[in-house]
């Protein structure tokens, strides 16, 4: 698992529903379609950026309508690749 994960939103225009949901139990009631029990929510907002530790179960909600780029890193502590 990476150290940590990052979501940073690029552009935001006029975006309804795709919110990042976060459980606070970190662990699904079904892991195949994750309903969660409860969650935080994070607005996606241009120019900021979420962190999830390593591990943690989150999944983004239904989306409406609008346009969203994201761009999501990992972190690692050791070379993915070693020539």
């Amino acid at each position: 698992m990476p150290l940590c994960s990052a979501v940073l939103y690029l552009s935001i225009k006029k975006l309804k529903g795709a919110n990042l949901e976060i459980s606070k139990d970190n662990h699904p009631l079904n892991a195949i379609s994750p309903e969660f029990k409860d969650i935080d929510i994070i607005t996606p907002e241009e120019g900021k950026m979420a962190l999830l530790d390593p591990g943690v179960w989150h999944r983004v909600s239904d989306y409406e309508s609008g346009f969203r780029v994201a761009m999501i890193l990992n972190f690692w502590d050791k070379p993915l690749y070693n020539p």
